[in-house]
């Protein structure tokens, strides 16, 4: 609880400085993203082997850098399922998610709920990739934020109705009528972006069939 508590507080140290810049915060560690690689090491190694970490780690240091890896490993795997994509290369180089997205958010075929916010899942994306690439721990309210909001998008609660049905499906929030006009819409997009795109198809599409 201790470091828990020290954590908060270097965490908000730096809006204390922008409130009150003759605020003395010396004496506080300024830096939460202080955790040795051979502690990362060792949280990957326990996942693998005993899918647990150490309780020692089971604190903001520990698991809230291991939670936009998460993130980002959801929102991937929902545009590319979406898509229907495994992998895409470009002239032999990967066709990365901002990418993706960008042809995602176009599709005409698709019906997509009107709480997908495209603009917040730019920027989610964005800062997933700030702090992955960077190593920096995200500050823990700003996580639940980007996790509040890729929920619509990601694990959608309300029910849809169809034909006088009621459905609930990991993948309400996008919707279509005809598979193969979207599997020829996907194609078309792609190819216009990116003439020398090689594709991989998955075998199944995340998406909810009216």
């Amino acid at each position: 609880m201790q470091d828990q508590i020290k954590t908060v507080i270097a965490d908000i140290t730096h809006y204390v400085k922008n409130l009150d810049s003759k605020e003395d915060v010396s004496f506080i560690l300024l830096s939460t993203n202080t955790l040795p690689s051979a502690i990362h090491f060792d949280i990957a190694n326990r996942l693998f082997l005993t899918h647990q970490i150490r309780d020692q780690n089971q604190n903001n240091y520990g698991t809230d850098i291991l939670t936009i890896y998460s993130l980002r490993l959801s929102l991937e795997s929902r545009i590319r399922g979406l898509l229907g994509i495994d992998f895409a290369t470009n002239n032999g180089k990967p066709v990365g998610l901002n990418k993706l997205i960008e042809v995602a958010k176009e599709l005409k075929s698709v019906k997509y709920s009107e709480a997908v916010n495209w603009s917040e899942i730019e920027s989610i994306n964005e800062w997933i990739n700030h702090h992955m690439h960077r190593l920096l721990r995200p500050h823990p309210w700003v996580i639940h934020q980007a996790i509040e909001s890729l929920k619509s998008f990601l694990d959608p609660k309300d029910p849809v109705s169809i034909d006088n049905r009621t459905i609930y499906s990991f993948y309400s929030a996008t919707s279509v009528v005809n598979e193969k006009e979207l599997q020829n819409e996907i194609e078309s997009v792609l190819r216009i972006k990116y003439p020398k795109i090689m594709i991989t198809w998955k075998g199944k599409r995340e998406i909810m069939l009216k």
